[in-house]
């Protein structure tokens, strides 16, 4: 997710956000450095390896620009990077966009500080907006910054750690500006068709890493499933000429409802 210039690019919290942003970079520490030490722990080791190699089967077999990313390490007190706000009307799937230089329009804002994107979260809903705020563990700055690692990465699996190295350098690779939906779905793509292929190269055709991924996988692909019966429900009420704002609001809390009593059986 190129989230970086987000961050530092928006007047209102850009001086907040920036010290966060540069003040992390400035902790980061060399993580060839860290793991060659005589007191470094053996899981550093082990990690620091496993990232040279995805750094390298990107650039080699994926495509992926070379890039100094991933080779500097950042110690967190969480297991997230930052907070990340999205927003859409709420009797239609329209999003809400904050525009940013350089960047154009991007459908997310993010904070360092979880309370003060709960605030961002109170004002777009005081706006009359539907607002989601999730947890990010990566992003991308495209190029403009050496993208670090952060120390909950190490409890990461190889699969998990193939897919998020891929997909940042993905977005690192391209990028096109205003077309937000194109790039997601393009370094998702890409994250994971080179996850599959680096751990079957590795691990062979059929291996007990892919397999539980593809566990996940599916599990996944079913709350997706879920998720676009929900959203097309949503949209014949949203489209519906012959109602109004309000009746659209009233049938939209029914249908989250019943969805929401079908997914707990």
């Amino acid at each position: 997710m190129p989230l970086a210039l987000v961050f530092l690019l928006t007047s209102c919290w850009y001086t907040k956000q920036a010290g966060y942003f540069l003040g992390e970079r400035f902790s980061a520490r060399n993580l060839a450095k860290l793991a060659e030490a005589d007191d470094a722990a053996p899981e550093l080791g082990r990690f620091y390896r496993l990232v040279s190699d995805l750094r390298r089967y990107a650039v080699e077999q994926g495509g992926l620009s070379p890039t100094k990313n991933y080779t500097r390490y950042v110690l967190l007190d969480r297991d997230y990077v930052a907070s990340v706000v999205s927003a859409c009307a709420a009797d239609s799937f329209e999003r809400y966009y904050w525009k940013y230089p350089f960047l154009g329009s991007m459908p997310y804002k993010g904070f360092y500080v979880e309370a003060d994107a709960r605030k961002e979260v109170a004002r777009l809903k005081e706006a009359g907006l539907d607002v989601v705020m999730r947890r990010v563990d990566a992003f991308s700055s495209l190029g403009f910054f050496r993208d670090p690692l952060y120390s909950f990465m190490l409890d990461y699996d190889e699969a998990e750690l193939a897919e998020l190295i891929f997909h940042e350098s993905a977005h690192a690779t391209l990028f096109i500006k205003n077309a937000d939906q194109f790039n997601e779905e393009f370094a998702t793509f890409t994250g994971r068709l080179l996850t599959e292929a680096y751990l079957t190269e590795t691990y062979g055709p059929a291996n007990y890493i892919q397999n539980s991924r593809q566990a996940r996988q599916q599990d996944r692909q079913a709350f997706t499933d879920f998720l676009k019966e929900s959203a097309r429900q949503l949209e014949l009420v949203y489209t519906n000429p012959q109602l109004n704002t309000e009746q659209r609001l009233v049938a939209k809390v029914g249908i989250l409802q019943a969805r929401a009593d079908e997914y707990q059986l």
